[in-house]
Parts: C-alpha cells; sequence; structure tokens
C-alpha cells in the first residue's frame, strides 16, 4: 500500500487494520454521546469528556451553543442513556436467546425475566419499543460481522512478542577480532 502524500510504502498488517477500528470506535462513542446530548441526557456527553474522549468539532459547537445559551436542557423528562441502555440490553438479552438457543420468545422472556428478577411484562414492554428492536437486531449483526473481521486478523496476525520477525544472519551477531570501529 502507497501513501499517497509522500509516496512511501507502508505495510499493510492487521495492527493498521486495529488501529483503524480503534479510531471507528472512538468516532461512534463521540456521536453517541453527542446523540444523547442533543436528546437531553447531558450526562451521557460529559461521562464522555471525563473519561478522555476526543472532543470534536460536532461536540465543540454543542457545547459553545450550550454556553452561549442556544441550547438549554428540554422542560420534560428526556430518555437516559442509562435508561435506554437498560432496556436494550433485556431486548437484546431476548433475541441473543432466541438465536443461539433456537427457543420461542416467550421461553426466551421467561427466562430473561427470571434472570433479571423483573416482571415479564417490562421485558414485553420493551420489545414493543420498534427502535431498540431494530438498534438490538443491527448491534448482534455487528457483533458477528466484528467477530469474523478478528478472526480473519488472527490468522494473518504476526508472530507474538519474543519470536524472531527478521531473519538476521549469523556474521552480523558474531564479534570481530578487531574491536569496535568508529566512523569518524
Amino acid at each position: 500500500m502507497k501513501n499517497k502524500q509522500k509516496g512511501w510504502l507502508i505495510p499493510v498488517t492487521p495492527h493498521l487494520n486495529i488501529q483503524k477500528i480503534r479510531i471507528s470506535l472512538q468516532n461512534v462513542y463521540a456521536q453517541r454521546a453527542l446523540k444523547w446530548a442533543k436528546i437531553g441526557d447531558w450526562d451521557a456527553l460529559a461521562d464522555y469528556i471525563r473519561d478522555g474522549g476526543k472532543i470534536t468539532k460536532e461536540i465543540a459547537g454543542f457545547i459553545a451553543d450550550v454556553l452561549e445559551g442556544n441550547i438549554r436542557r428540554p422542560a420534560n423528562k428526556a430518555q437516559t442513556a442509562e435508561g435506554f441502555g437498560k432496556v436494550f440490553n433485556l431486548v437484546r438479552g431476548v433475541q441473543a436467546l432466541m438465536k443461539s438457543e433456537g427457543v420461542n420468545q416467550s421461553a426466551a422472556i421467561d427466562e430473561i425475566a427470571e434472570r433479571e428478577k423483573i416482571s415479564r411484562r417490562t421485558i414485553e414492554r420493551a420489545l414493543q419499543r420498534r427502535e431498540i428492536v431494530r438498534h438490538a437486531e443491527q448491534e448482534i449483526e455487528n457483533e458477528e460481522l466484528l467477530e469474523k473481521v478478528l478472526e480473519a486478523m488472527r490468522k494473518k496476525a504476526p508472530p507474538p512478542m519474543g519470536i524472531e520477525r527478521y531473519r538476521v544472519s549469523e556474521t552480523a551477531l558474531t564479534a570481530t577480532t578487531a574491536g569496535p570501529h568508529f566512523m569518524s
């Protein structure tokens, strides 16, 4: 792979792919935090920034608008990322059980309700929220795709640390009798 700016050759390694995945995940976290802040859950954005998240132009613009008074917290109680996460995990748990163990939805709901010590009706209400169900289905598909990518990368991964990566001739490793020679 050629670097177009300087014409240097850059080896394509799994390490570079992992770096791209990390950068992509950082961007996803930033977008998610900003999305929740725009809905009204400013705590999600505050947590993201406190955890050392990168402040993008969009986040900086949102913060500037808040400081200038152009954006205010909603008067009604906005849904929080934490509350969404709880409901999302219930839906995802039901879907994962249905897919992995091949049980029907009713049996999956019963098992999750018993495990989480909540009522069956709570899970049924969560399953009625289409955006959460769609998001959970997409999350499961993304995890399956990521697992395939990581498995392919593992097969092409470089050797672990401590294992010889470059061949060095024996003569380069032998000591010379003349002693060290310094260029002047």
